[in-house]
């Protein structure tokens, strides 16, 4: 695949890869470090596409810490395999990704994410609009489902998976802090219309690079699309361990270079929680109900896991409002939110 972009290529060795299937390899040009990349099989090549420009159109706004896409010597950025799958070739970013980021690498963070969303905010072939979030929508339909079905309704007392304990804990973690009254918050929440943009729908922990301090790069932007830009300070802030300080710290850094609107402010704790709540939910649903077999069970019970220790305060935060500290930042208390009718037209984007 390499030689769809140059004649020669180096040494190259497998990078750690998310669960997605979208593998990836750091190869050696003549001295220079590339990463070769696959998009997961079913990346339709205009998604990909898309997904490239919006790369391009950032990077050229002076967010460098958005690789550098390579173009191969058909004038192209994408190259598909014999089977059909689509890879990328890219600059390597160097640095390293941070689960208990310091103050100054939140803050750090923040500044770079703002870039990029007034960047993209200045994308003619994809002008921002107001609308309902997908994010919001398709995550009310989800409450309602659980709402009917709960996990402890879902799982057999026979089932004996390897992560049965982590389960049962997140079983209890319902019972104990309030689940069911939680999710009929998040079924019963009232959309409204917000600012619309291109966004990266995947920016967490694993995929922030930092070095003395500062953002040296932003990877993996296979998830890219359309929805508000509390969607992405709501998913990176919620990967990180942290208490209302460090909330404020992000969203002050965030607003010195891309101000927040009062419908944003209120949207994050809503997207951070409920993101915690609905990805533990995709796991009980992949592992229990689908059975799905992944090649990295560490990474699947790691993953598993720092969301088992954010679902008790994310649970109890949907069922009861948020706490002190973050008073400013959301509604104090959901179930104040009249339940607002589903258009899901927009379902499409999460």
């Amino acid at each position: 695949m390499c030689r769809r972009w140059r004649t020669t290529t180096g040494a190259a060795a497998p990078l750690t890869g998310g669960l997605s299937g979208a593998a990836a390899w750091a190869v050696d040009d003549a001295g220079r470090r590339v990463v070769l990349k696959r998009f997961a099989a079913a990346a339709s090549r205009a998604h990909a596409a898309w997904v490239h420009a919006f790369m391009q159109h950032v990077r050229a706004g002076g967010v460098l810490e958005v690789p550098a896409l390579e173009t191969a010597a058909d004038g192209e950025t994408l190259q598909a395999d014999h089977a059909g799958t689509l890879w990328e070739l890219m600059e390597w970013k160097p640095g390293h990704s941070t689960a208990q980021p310091t103050t100054q690498q939140v803050a750090a963070a923040a500044l770079v994410l703002a870039r990029v969303h007034r960047a993209a905010a200045t994308w003619p072939a994809c002008p921002s609009r107001v609308d309902h979030s997908p994010g919001v929508l398709h995550r009310v339909a989800r409450a309602r489902d659980l709402l009917a079905r709960p996990w402890a309704a879902r799982i057999s007392t026979t089932w004996r998976g390897p992560l049965r304990e982590q389960f049962d804990r997140a079983i209890a973690i319902w019972a104990e802090r309030g689940g069911g009254q939680a999710v009929a918050h998040v079924a019963a929440w009232e959309s409204q219309p917000v600012v619309l943009q291109p966004v990266l729908r995947d920016v967490w922990s694993d995929h922030v690079l930092f070095s003395d301090g500062q953002v040296t790069g932003i990877i993996d932007w296979h998830a890219a699309g359309i929805d508000t830009p509390a969607t992405d300070v709501a998913r990176l802030v919620g990967s990180w361990p942290g208490d209302s300080a460090m909330l404020r710290t992000f969203l002050d850094s965030y607003s010195a270079v891309r101000p927040l609107t009062d419908e944003e402010v209120g949207l994050v704790p809503f997207l951070r929680d409920t993101g915690v709540l609905f990805g533990f939910d995709n796991w009980f649903r992949w592992i229990v109900e689908e059975n799905h077999q992944f090649a990295d069970t560490k990474a699947v019970g790691e993953r598993i896991d720092a969301l088992l220790a954010a679902l008790p305060d994310a649970v109890q935060r949907l069922a009861f409002g948020v706490p002190q500290g973050e008073e400013g930042l959301g509604p104090a208390s959901i179930d104040r939110k009249k339940t607002a009718p589903l258009d899901f037209s927009h379902d499409n984007n999460f």
